[in-house]
């Protein structure tokens, strides 16, 4: 067991995308779709206007999740755990009614994969020298020492899986500090999150799942099937 269950916070930061072949006038199609979902968020954003990297942003805070529509990818960002993001969840029906608006665009052509990728964090109190050294002893055993003569902070593991309609990645080590948070680029959703990732330290894991699909026929079912599948998967790689 790498930490006493009785101490850790658990903090789950998901990012959901729906990823297809470019929208040709991006800038002028995709506006009007999203005149109508104004309302429904706190805030809005748009980058880049008129450029191939052009990013849209709908902003919930209440909710603590983000839509983000680019001219080849639709994105769902939010920061809770998977077992409280079931169908009828805000972000999640929003998220597929822009999608279903999107695809009946004329310039919307083919579907390429669907991305999951989920941040999973255990944190308590202990040090991050203590979490690189149960690591490291769960991982290498007797390699130990000689890993420790590196920065043994930066230590982790990178496992993948490939399968036939895609590929699932793992990427696991030590949470030793704030710029490990960083260093993603996913600004948080839930603000009340930011003071246990600066104080706390423990064990981060990665899991990125890619799925190849060419049909534009994908809903709220399909999404939750992939979130329960990232569910089981974090929880048999900390149980193994």
């Amino acid at each position: 067991m790498l930490m006493n269950h009785e101490e850790i916070e658990e903090i789950t930061i998901s990012q959901y995308e729906i990823r297809f072949l470019p929208i040709l006038n991006f800038n002028m199609e995709v506006k009007p779709v999203l005149a109508g979902f104004m309302k429904l968020f706190d805030s809005f954003n748009f980058k880049n206007n008129g450029t191939p990297s052009e990013i849209m942003e709908l902003k919930s805070l209440q909710d603590a999740y983000s839509i983000f529509i680019k001219w080849d990818a639709l994105i769902l960002r939010i920061d809770q755990n998977l077992d409280q993001v079931d169908s009828n969840s805000t972000a999640v029906q929003i998220f597929f009614q822009i999608y279903d608006k999107l695809k009946q665009l004329p310039t919307f052509s083919e579907v390429k994969d669907h991305f999951m990728f989920n941040l999973y964090l255990k944190l308590d109190d202990n040090t991050a020298e203590s979490h690189c050294e149960n690591f490291i002893n769960y991982y290498f055993g007797n390699r130990f020492n000689l890993l420790k003569e590196e920065n043994h902070l930066d230590t982790s593991v990178l496992f993948e899986s490939k399968r036939a309609d895609g590929v699932t990645l793992y990427h696991a080590g030590p949470y030793v500090s704030i710029e490990d948070f960083d260093a993603r680029k996913m600004p948080l959703q839930d603000e009340s999150l930011s003071e246990s990732l600066f104080i706390k330290k423990g064990l981060f894991l990665e899991l990125k799942q890619v799925t190849k699909v060419k049909t534009k026929d994908y809903g709220v079912a399909s999404f939750i099937e992939i979130k329960k599948n990232a569910a089981k998967l974090i929880k048999n790689f900390w149980n193994a």
